[in-house]
């Protein structure tokens, strides 16, 4: 497991709240659409009553197979992980069999991450999924999990689909949901998370207005895609522009990325004073409207006009990928106890947008602006 270290500072007056942010969120799911529906605790309970037949039992284990999967799951480890394991700063933890389907789950902690591993037979899968004790267990094979701590801020939720292959790794990603106004939280001793039905049910609080927390049930469906018209796909590639957002300053922000990432010295080379200042960056916060879309925020501006930020993740130093986020850089420095930094300006999840700073050596999307 790869460590995530961030250099950064929230920056509050630039910190865009989740309230402020769409509620409800889906990513992946291309052969199902996901109803997200608020239902009454009679609804929850009931589903609760009946989860011994839609849910897999997890059940603790005797030392002698618990020590087995630990051992399994060990053996996965990279020499980074494993020095870290007999440091005590990585943990194999919440080991338990799901007993209809004769799996043994291994939960991984380390620092702020939570993920988790299935052992079958004696072997540990190659992949991790997004694990943490809420994680449920349908008897159709769909296991959901949370990404790290996120269930403890807000619901954010990874379905995985049991595959009966050959393949060491028998799970694949079906998609994500997340919801930015809640977060998870168990209800009379029962796990947060349950299958009914065929639909995902689960309870925790609303977050906003701030200090009127209030008990929430939800269900989450699962309805089969319709194909695009024609069955093929109608997307049209874009050309890139500059765009008229209707910004106080007349900034002209591109409809597209440059292609590919960059370290902030290559970006500084290439593209020199096209990258957006610090300021620029705050204005297209501060006057647009961001709705979070597929994989990125559909920008409107005052005037209407829109562009799309993508969430293309970035690479660290040593060039370690981290996907599933954006990061965009600024061509401001920021200078901290005599060390000079570079403003990666906009950081993204689907649920925060925050201001960071970064090393320059790790690489970043780039999208340019320019003058009318």
């Amino acid at each position: 497991m790869k460590k995530f270290i961030l250099l950064g500072i929230i920056i509050a007056a630039s910190h865009l709240w989740c309230s402020q942010l769409q509620a409800q969120i889906f990513k992946g799911f291309n052969a199902f659409s996901v109803k997200d529906e608020v239902i009454t605790e009679q609804e929850w309970t009931n589903a609760v009553q009946h989860r011994d037949e839609y849910n897999c039992r997890r059940d603790t284990m005797d030392w002698y197979r618990r020590k087995a999967a630990e051992v399994a799951v060990f053996k996965t480890l990279d020499d980074e992980d494993k020095t870290a394991y007999v440091w005590t700063d990585l943990w194999l933890t919440n080991i338990g069999m799901f007993v209809e389907r004769n799996e043994t789950i291994v939960e991984i902690w380390h620092v702020n991450e939570m993920e988790a591993v299935f052992v079958e037979n004696g072997v540990a899968d190659t992949c991790r999924i997004a694990g943490s004790d809420f994680g449920v267990y349908s008897k159709d094979g769909i296991f959901v999990g949370c990404k790290g701590f996120d269930c403890d801020n807000h619901v954010h939720l990874f379905f995985y689909q049991h595959m009966d292959a050959s393949a060491q790794c028998h799970i694949r990603l079906l998609g994500e949901y997340t919801s930015c106004s809640a977060y998870l939280q168990n209800y009379n001793d029962e796990n947060a998370l349950a299958w009914y039905k065929g639909s995902l049910y689960w309870t925790g609080y609303d977050r906003y207005p701030a200090g009127k927390e209030t008990r929430t049930f939800h269900k989450l469906s699962f309805l089969p895609s319709p194909m695009p018209e024609g069955g093929k796909n109608t997307s049209i590639s874009e050309s890139k522009a500059y765009i008229d957002l209707g910004l106080p300053s007349g900034t002209l922000w591109c409809n597209l990325n440059e292609e590919g990432l960059y370290t902030h010295d290559d970006a500084v080379i290439r593209f020199g004073d096209a990258i957006p200042t610090t300021e620029q960056w705050k204005e297209l916060r501060n006057s647009c409207q961001w709705t979070w879309e597929e994989n990125g925020y559909k920008i409107t501006g005052p005037n209407g006009a829109s562009i799309t930020l993508s969430a293309a993740g970035r690479r660290l130093c040593d060039g370690t990928p981290e996907r599933g986020d954006g990061y965009y850089w600024s061509a401001t420095p920021f200078v901290k106890d005599n060390l000079t930094l570079t403003f990666d300006e906009l950081f993204f999840t689907p649920c925060t947008i925050y201001l960071y700073y970064s090393s320059p050596c790790n690489e970043h999307s780039v999208r340019l602006i320019r003058g009318k």
